[in-house]
């Protein structure tokens, strides 16, 4: 029984040893900007990690867990490092998709290492965590709770946006095309993928173009700008109805509509001479050969054009790698040490180095003996 009971003890006081060394190293800063959120509106999540042991050698890892309940992007991951330390900042948007309690959870890795494997790891290229010998622990964090507010009404746009519509002419002949540009902006929750803001229209044929949507992520949620482009094509007069988007805003706590003016447009009857040639006769032959000529001189010019860029491509390929060849051999003749011709070796190309990689660490980092001139001669034979 006493035998049961110590072992029992002796795994407690290794698991607090182990919480205890967990954070004795580090602390943290981790909160929400806000207790409680509408649906679809941005929510910043803040983390900052920083050493509390300067002895230490600590990286960072940080990331909230994925969910169907909110959606995240990142928008800042820092890493500052002075004499005290590491220290790492991590910004992320939340963006609740249902109302609710949503709890947000997270993964941090912290990974630590020592000099010694760090001159292990090492050859003269600048130290990333992940290249490098760690032991990577994942440390718990305490989950944040976001109180998720219900929309008043489901709506297209959360946030604060304005609409504009511009048509390029109010009159215009049959089959004769009028353009309208709509553009949407504003800043708040993530629009719906594939909005299309131009509702249909009876007798009007609308040629879309894509639209061209610029999208820039801050504190303050998403900055959207979208600008939809539309030829419309029509035989007789016709409306351009009023485009009408429901919002809400987050920031007044209310809900508000989006709507431009309706817009009329006068279709003139299309001149036949304009539809019908005034004779009908067929090509003459003269015109067909002049046709092909034409043709046969655009395919030769673009053939010229196309074999003279493959050749200077060629060219500048070839007169690139000779430089190359030439500074690598230059650097080579005037490294004088073995670390400097591990450090060219290395950073030129590794693979194909390895055996004199391999002997040179061994010199610099183990004090073993070698040729230095000797292997110049041999790297710059190969």
């Amino acid at each position: 029984m006493k035998s049961v009971l110590g072992r029992v003890l002796t795994l407690i006081l290794l698991f607090f040893a182990a919480a205890l060394h967990a954070g004795v190293d580090y602390d943290y800063e981790l909160r929400l900007n806000k207790a409680k959120a509408y649906v679809g509106e941005s929510v910043v999540l803040s983390m900052k990690v920083w050493q509390t042991d300067p002895a230490s050698i600590l990286f960072f890892e940080f990331a909230p867990q994925k969910s169907d309940a909110y959606s995240v992007r990142l928008l800042e991951e820092r890493t500052e490092e002075s004499v005290a330390g590491t220290t790492a900042t991590f910004r992320y948007l939340l963006f609740p998709k249902r109302p609710g309690e949503v709890r947000v959870n997270f993964r941090f890795v912290v990974k630590r290492t020592t000099e010694a494997r760090l001159r292990h790891n090492n050859t003269g290229e600048p130290v990333k965590a992940k290249a490098i010998d760690t032991t990577d622990t994942a440390e718990p964090l305490p989950a944040r709770t976001l109180r998720v507010l219900v929309l008043p009404k489901e709506v297209a746009l959360v946030g604060d946006y304005r609409l504009e519509a511009k048509l390029d002419h109010t009159s215009t002949r049959a089959l004769s095309p009028v353009y309208l540009t709509l553009r949407l902006r504003g800043v708040g929750g993530e629009p719906p993928a594939g909005l299309d803001p131009l509702p249909k229209m009876e007798g009007v044929k609308v040629f879309a173009d894509e639209p061209v949507v610029k999208v820039r992520y801050d504190e303050e949620g998403v900055h959207y700008d979208a600008t939809f482009s539309y030829a419309l094509l029509a035989e007789k007069d016709f409306l351009v109805p009023p485009v009408a988007l429901e919002a809400f805003s987050c920031t007044r706590g209310e809900l508000y509509t989006l709507k431009t003016r309706p817009m009329k447009v006068a279709v003139a009857p299309a001149e036949l001479s304009t539809l019908v040639d005034k004779e009908t006769r067929p090509e003459s032959i003269y015109e067909i050969v002049e046709s092909l000529k034409r043709w046969g001189l655009y395919l030769f010019i673009f053939a010229c054009g196309f074999v003279s860029a493959l050749l200077v491509e060629r060219l500048r390929k070839r007169i690139h790698r000779k430089r190359g060849n030439d500074a690598f051999k230059k650097e080579v003749k005037h490294a004088k040490e073995a670390k400097a011709l591990l450090k060219l070796l290395v950073r030129t190309d590794p693979h194909r180095y390895a055996p004199f990689i391999d002997d040179l660490e061994n010199a610099v980092y183990k004090g073993e003996k070698v040729d230095v001139a000797r292997m110049k001669k041999e790297v710059l034979r190969l």
